[in-house]
């Protein structure tokens, strides 16, 4: 399971403090098992707010600079 890499300015905003996990999933973009699945695995940080899950700005955004792009190859293509 791998985090594609958000394009930063998708999660730098100064005046956030945090993202829901539907908010962080939208910016990477990455689904909800594999975020819960980094999280779980200590490579996303994340509070509890009640039911809520929130990704630090900080987390999210370190987040965004650790992970380069994904390299989609074509249909067919061979492992190099």
């Amino acid at each position: 399971m791998q985090i594609e890499a958000a394009t930063v300015e998708n999660l730098e905003s100064a005046d956030r403090l945090a993202y829901t996990l539907d908010e962080f999933c939208r910016a990477v973009p990455c689904s909800r098992p594999t975020a819960y699945a980094a999280i779980r695995e200590g490579r996303l940080q994340a509070k509890k707010l009640g039911v809520r899950t929130l990704i630090p700005a900080p987390a999210a955004e370190a987040c965004g600079r650790e992970h380069p792009p994904a390299r989609h190859r074509a249909a067919g293509a061979k492992h190099p």
